[in-house]
């Protein structure tokens, strides 16, 4: 029997004196979490890194924005995760003071369709 995969958490801390560790599915979801709040330029040695979702609050929500930024966020998650995730959907919407992104991806190396939703 196959054991469930375990890979360091993010972000790297250290737990009960161990180094946090997460299962494959939850580190999914943190790599993801990653492109999606890292502002382009905050990482030095990978300046194009990230897309700065936190960064659109303040911006106008218009359709022609959403849609922009869908496009922007699918195009991140396949350029930076492409060799572990399959995008197939990304739906963002804003309601008052909140933006809501939905992400449906395949796990490539399962082929396990999953969703995250990540709120701003």
């Amino acid at each position: 029997m196959d054991e469930p995969q375990v890979v360091l958490a993010y972000p790297l801390r250290i737990v009960h004196g161990s180094v946090a560790t997460a299962s494959r599915p939850a580190h999914v979801r943190q790599m993801i979490e990653q492109v999606l709040f890292t502002r382009p330029g905050e990482r030095v040695m990978l300046p194009d890194f990230g897309v700065g979702l936190e960064l659109l609050l303040f911006e106008t929500t218009g359709s022609e924005r959403l849609a922009l930024t869908q496009s922007q966020v699918g195009a991140a998650l396949t350029r930076w995760l492409g060799d572990i995730i399959s995008v197939r959907d990304v739906a963002i919407a804003v309601r008052e003071s909140t933006m809501t992104i939905d992400v449906t991806y395949e796990l490539i190396e399962t082929q396990a369709l999953a969703r995250e939703r990540f709120e701003l």
